[in-house]
């Protein structure tokens, strides 16, 4: 929440602006296909793209990934680890207001040829993660620190999308999903973690108190 001189004007979400300057400066790309809730964005739009999206998502919702086959071939197209980041973040951060096509952002750099690569692999990127404060239910909770997003009633989450849904039948998977939320919260939650990101970027905790 942002207070100036003690007086409460309005909150703050962990929001990105995921524009050309967003990906030339992180994934050293310029050119990009951005799909938000199931449509490629309109700065990229084309049916080829939208097709592609689409092909791909329809191939995920219908393939069981218990064959290790299928497995090599979702990781040959998507950056596993991205996909996994991107749901135990949203779970960690009491974010459940989510699926496939809501609040839902993903891109990929267009392929050269057939030959798929980092870049060309489909990401996933944090979007619209506000709802531990508008949600009324988790006041129940007492604190937020004490919200079970695995627990929650009538929620809107990944798992009512097609893509975790599937994705859940390959033991690969499923072990790594565990590995890294296991990662999350022995490393997450440490308080000393932000204040040293803060002064690292030249801070004064002491200043943003006030």
């Amino acid at each position: 929440r942002l207070f100036l001189n003690g007086e409460f004007w309005y909150d703050c979400y962990m929001l990105e602006r995921y524009d050309t300057h967003y990906f030339r400066q992180n994934y050293n790309t310029s050119h990009r296909i951005l799909v938000k809730n199931g449509t490629v964005d309109a700065d990229c739009y084309s049916d080829e793209e939208q097709y592609v999206y689409e092909t791909y998502m329809d191939w995920v919702s219908s393939t069981d990934f218990s064959v290790a086959a299928n497995w090599e071939a979702f990781r040959e197209q998507s950056d596993v680890q991205s996909y996994i980041d991107f749901i135990v973040t949203n779970y960690y951060l009491g974010n459940t207001d989510y699926n496939d096509r809501h609040n839902y952002v993903v891109w990929h750099a267009p392929s050269q040829g057939e030959r798929q690569t980092a870049a060309t692999r489909w990401k996933w990127c944090l979007f619209d993660i506000d709802c531990l404060e508008w949600r009324d239910g988790f006041a129940l909770a007492g604190t937020p620190a004490a919200v079970n997003t695995f627990s929650q009633e009538e929620i809107l989450d990944i798992r009512d999308g097609s893509l975790f849904r599937a994705l859940h039948s390959s033991p690969a998977f499923r072990q790594q999903f565990v590995l890294s939320f296991m990662d999350m919260v022995n490393t997450g939650e440490l308080p000393d973690t932000p204040l040293h990101e803060l002064q690292a970027l030249g801070f004064a905790i002491q200043e943003l108190a006030l």
